[in-house]
């Protein structure tokens, strides 16, 4: 009888209106910092800190740590991204480690030079690296091609054909095969920018240290002044 009924959903429901439950190390977590979340289609949400990867059921914590298993040359975890195409989870962090684990099976990749912040395989094959120091890495059958080399890279984001890069030293695209500021960019965003992600209608968004800027018509534009610099850090 309700089965078309309306139901009525507020757009913006105050988070104080959700339950929350916190976990932490009594609750079999590794370590209480955690610098990454991801979920895989399995339902299993995982959790990268400083002393492993933490896998969560719901119920209860496995913990993967460097050594045969994972491939890992370092328990300190700084990345993890889904691949939406092949649903493999890619693992990355200190000591320049990185697999890739699907299900059970993980497998060990060639190590980075340096600490990776983060690691994303895009659409057409590559894995991209940003890296402590190092610059950004595109890893593309077998061969590696470096760029923005000396500075530290933090986030990778694909938009279409284009691969954005957050760095220490600004904001970069990457476009038929060039590395290059974007054109539209503006001087806070040729400093330190940390976080890049896509709203709701793909624009780019992009966290730097003077705040959070969104893509628009052509340009950049400041999202909200009230928002600090310290809500975009890594």
């Amino acid at each position: 009888m309700f089965a078309n009924a309306a139901v009525n959903v507020p757009e913006n429901v105050p988070l104080s209106h959700y339950f929350a439950e916190t976990w932490d190390t009594r609750d079999g977590l590794p370590h209480n910092s955690i610098n990454a979340l991801a979920q895989t289609p399995d339902g299993y949400i995982w959790a990268g800190t400083w002393e492993g990867v933490a896998r969560f059921n719901g119920r209860k914590f496995t913990l993967f740590t460097r050594g045969e298993e994972t491939g890992l040359p370092d328990s300190g975890i700084r990345s993890l991204s889904l691949d939406s195409q092949t649903h493999e989870l890619y693992v990355a962090g200190s000591r320049g480690g990185v697999s890739s684990v699907k299900g059970n099976f993980w497998q060990a990749l060639p190590a980075a030079a340096y600490m990776i912040n983060f690691a994303l395989r895009v659409s057409d094959g590559a894995l991209w690296l940003a890296l402590e120091d190092g610059g950004v890495v595109r890893r593309y059958q077998g061969q590696d091609l470096h760029f923005l080399t000396g500075a530290s890279t933090y986030h990778v984001l694909e938009q279409g054909d284009k691969v954005w890069v957050a760095s220490s030293d600004g904001l970069y695209v990457y476009q038929n095969g060039q590395m290059q500021r974007p054109e539209t960019t503006n001087n806070a965003l040729n400093g330190m920018t940390y976080k890049l992600a896509l709203d709701h209608n793909q624009r780019l968004l992009v966290g730097a240290e003077q705040g959070i800027w969104r893509e628009e018509n052509r340009g950049f534009k400041l999202l909200d002044k009230a928002l600090s610099m310290s809500l975009c850090r890594r």
